[in-house]
């Protein structure tokens, strides 16, 4: 490779590792995770692709069970290396290249190697058929051969993807970035099935030339060429060429030697691909291979960085409604409030005391006894003291906290499913735009299709599980709120007892005359309220504003909390802004990456 291709590999390598999103995860982490776990996969997969600067080209056999690869890869270099018919369990990769002496290796991922010849390494895989634990173990299995075919490249076959064992699905999927080209095997008597073409639309996504292998195609039902059609109106977007083969017939063919069969077989159309598009130009195809894979992964980058500032955004917007919808429902709760207890102390407190001493007034004759007299001045006094105030204004405090607390409940109802209706929209929308930003051109002009969820739905679902964790919070916020005054915090017993004893006296003088005395009455209740509205509404009101300002900013505090994971608003907008530089160094990267592609095909044609 050329040394200018090393340095801008190592670059754009060093460009990756500067994420905003990481560096800032490390300091104080939003509740997403995914994308900080999606970015440490990147920077792995960089790392792969610029070791690839110091490797052969790898040709990577890929394909469902029974499809066929392993008897392709015996086919291709002209010996039984691959074992055929082996259980799927067994299954693991197995990179085979030149040596002139015959080796063999199965290296562990603990980093344990164990060596032995070719025929050793076969026999251990056949003795460990079906043992999952021990297969689980094995990194890679490495075979070195002296076969000419492979002087120029490595053949790597694959567990079978959409198989009995995820965990061999999850081994070929990691070693994806690892391959130059991939021959897809596809079974001709299994065709049209989704999981093949998510699984190819995953590796042409790490901008990889696949060429597709139509195999057992003399088994199927059906015509060659109408197979063929079909199968590259389905998945020709991520298909360089389509061939028909009967793998088996080819490999019997050059056993026997039988040049006919072998080109009925399909193989030899194949092979002259290899050769022409490959193998007599591989040193462009390595490097065409490595470019259209740091393109891929800047796109991906780029996308992703995308959808986490456009979650930002949203969550911003969020941060400010909330505190809007909050402060609306606060100043109207306060407003009714306020006005309800305005209302009960004008014209509610001491009526039904009032109406109850004027029937006995109009009751009383002129002269009437003194014991009747008596029993009203007793009934005052009982009326404007202390005890019987208080109690009056604290049946009513309670009755405005049991009102406070139905009305904020009714707020934060209100609140909660705004807030989710958002956040589900945000989840479907944000997933659909990451979709379209995937489903941008690659370097050859092929437009990919959409696959499952992505790190869109995944940051928003993130949110989404904040949001639902704040809405599980709000459920017993409001019964927690209160007023927390009584009305010997409001009233001073020694004013209210004042105010009962001068309303009495007055009545006192007056009790000869009935309309003195009315008029008297009158007077002792208008001064009494007017005495005890003077301390009383400005007290009760002050504590319904005060309460209901600290229980409105503590449920934003809260949501901000919850959503933000300790972000202030300010260093929220700090990210935005350093992912926002970010993506413009991405785009700039990408750009250069592109002239890079432009060159390569000129040297490929």
């Amino acid at each position: 490779m050329s040394r200018r291709l090393q340095e801008i590999v190592f670059e754009t390598a060093s460009f990756l590792n500067r994420s905003p999103v990481a560096e800032h995860a490390a300091r104080k982490p939003l509740p997403v995770s995914a994308l900080t776990g999606e970015l440490a996969e990147m920077r792995i997969d960089m790392q792969t692709i610029a070791d690839k600067l110091v490797q052969p080209l790898k040709l990577a056999i890929l394909g469902e069970v029974k499809a066929g690869k392993s008897t392709l890869i015996n086919t291709l270099i002209g010996a039984d290396v691959s074992p055929v018919d082996a259980k799927e369990a067994t299954a693991a990769i197995i990179s085979i290249h030149h040596r002139e002496e015959p080796t063999g290796r199965i290296i562990f991922h603990d980093g344990t190697i164990g060596e032995g010849t070719p025929d050793d390494i076969r026999r251990i895989m056949n003795e460990k058929r079906g043992d999952l634990a021990f297969f689980s173990r094995i990194k890679t299995i490495e075979l070195g051969l002296p076969l000419p075919n492979l002087r120029k490249l490595h053949l790597v076959d694959t567990p079978g993807l959409a198989t009995i064992t995820r965990q061999n699905e999850e081994t070929t999927t990691r070693f994806l970035q690892e391959a130059d080209v991939v021959l897809w095997v596809l079974n001709a008597n299994h065709l049209g099935q989704s999981d093949v073409e998510e699984a190819l639309g995953r590796t042409a996504k790490m901008g990889k030339p696949v060429i597709g292998i139509l195999n057992r195609i003399d088994e199927a039902d059906g015509d060659p060429g109408r197979l063929v059609d079909y199968v590259e109106q389905e998945l020709g977007i991520y298909l360089q060429r389509v061939f028909p083969l009967s793998a088996r017939q080819a490999h019997a063919a050059m056993q026997g030697k039988d040049h006919a069969k072998l080109r009925e077989s399909g193989y030899l159309d194949l092979l002259g691909y290899l050769e022409s598009r490959i193998e007599a130009k591989v040193e462009a195809v390595h490097r065409e291979s490595i470019i259209r894979s740091v393109l891929a992964l800047l796109r991906k980058n780029h996308a992703y960085h995308d959808s986490y500032r456009n979650s930002l955004r949203f969550l911003r917007a969020q941060v400010k409604e909330h505190r809007a919808d909050l402060e609306y429902h606060n100043q109207r709760i306060k407003q009714e409030l306020e006005e309800d207890f305005r209302h009960w102390a004008e014209y509610e407190f001491l009526r039904s005391e009032k109406q109850e001493v004027q029937a006995m007034i109009e009751d009383m004759k002129l002269l009437s006894g003194k014991a009747y007299r008596m029993d009203i001045e007793t009934r005052l006094r009982y009326y404007f003291s202390p005890d019987n105030i208080n109690r009056q204004i604290d049946l009513k405090l309670k009755e405005l906290h049991l009102d406070m607390q139905r009305k904020w409940q009714e707020a934060l109802d209100s609140v909660q499913e705004r807030r989710m209706k958002q956040f589900e929209e945000f989840a479907r929308q944000e997933e659909q735009q990451l979709q379209l930003s995937l489903r941008e051109a690659l370097p050859s002009g092929k437009e990919l299709a959409t696959e499952g969820a992505g790190m869109g739905a995944a940051i928003a679902g993130a949110w989404g599980v904040a949001a639902a964790a704040y809405a599980a919070w709000l459920g017993p916020s409001a019964a927690a709120i209160s007023l927390g005054v009584a009305a010997a915090a409001i009233l001073p017993p020694l004013l209210i007892a004042g105010a009962a004893t001068g309303a009495v006296a007055k009545l006192i003088g007056f009790r000869k005359q009935k309309q003195r005395f009315q008029q008297a009455l009158e007077e002792a209740f208008r001064d009494a309220k007017r005495e005890l509205a003077a301390k009383m509404v400005p007290n009760v009101v002050a504590s319904i504003r005060q309460v209901n300002d600290d229980f409105a900013d503590g449920v934003n505090r809260k949501f901000v909390e919850m959503m933000a994971n300790g972000n202030s608003e300010e260093e929220i907008q700090a990210l935005e802004f350093a992912i926002t530089q970010y993506l413009e160094e991405n785009q700039r990267n990408m750009n250069r990456w592109d002239g890079e592609v432009e060159n390569s095909l000129q040297s490929l044609s």
